[in-house]
């Protein structure tokens, strides 16, 4: 009768351990998957909060002599882990550009196995209109227009006067353009 009791109990505990071994590595991968989603939405609604900042901004200047200092966080993210070829493991990268009368935010998430193969890409675009036509984008170490790149996070001081959004913070890297090529063809800037 003894034994019977205790055959039961170890059987029982048994059953507790295999149940509980199920729950913790679906429990696991699920919250993993939570954390990226949420790192996700926050750097996209932070992005396009930072794009209606800057409309705000530029609708303000009444003006040519005008000028406003806006300081602001422009979200980013790049994981310390990395692929075979450099690249981090988790890299959520925001651009900001105009073609002279919208102002476009393009934000991308691009996640790697540790082989290098991409297992999710994403890219997530939204525009906010300018006033008028002709608005620039400049950055430090450059002549010409460029978007604002950011891949880490970081925060910039821009400023608007008529027409001319000026970066006064050194990027970390220069792109043409806030296409999948202009990442691809990136220089470094200075930051």
């Amino acid at each position: 009768m003894i034994n019977q009791k205790a055959e039961v109990t170890i059987e029982a505990l048994f059953i507790m351990g295999v149940f509980i071994l199920i729950l913790v590595t679906v429990s696991i991968s699920n919250i993993f998957e939570a954390v990226d989603t949420t790192r996700d939405v926050r750097v996209v609604s932070d992005a396009k909060y930072v794009a209606e900042q800057i409309a705000t901004y530029a609708s303000s200047i009444t003006n040519p002599y005008e000028k406003k200092i806006l300081r602001i966080y422009i979200p980013g993210y790049s994981s310390s882990g990395t692929t075979p070829a450099g690249d981090p493991l988790i890299w959520i990268r925001s651009c900001i550009s105009t073609d002279g009368d919208v102002l476009n935010t393009t934000v991308q998430t691009i996640r790697y196995s540790n082989e290098g193969i991409i297992t999710k890409q994403e890219e997530y675009s939204f525009t906010k209109d300018l006033p008028g036509t002709g608005w620039a984008i400049y950055v430090p170490n450059s002549t010409a227009p460029k978007p604002i790149f950011e891949d880490e996070g970081y925060t910039y001081t821009l400023v608007i006067s008529w027409k001319n959004i000026t970066s006064q913070t050194e990027l970390e890297w220069i792109v043409d353009n806030c296409t999948s090529q202009g990442f691809a063809a990136r220089v470094p800037g200075g930051r």
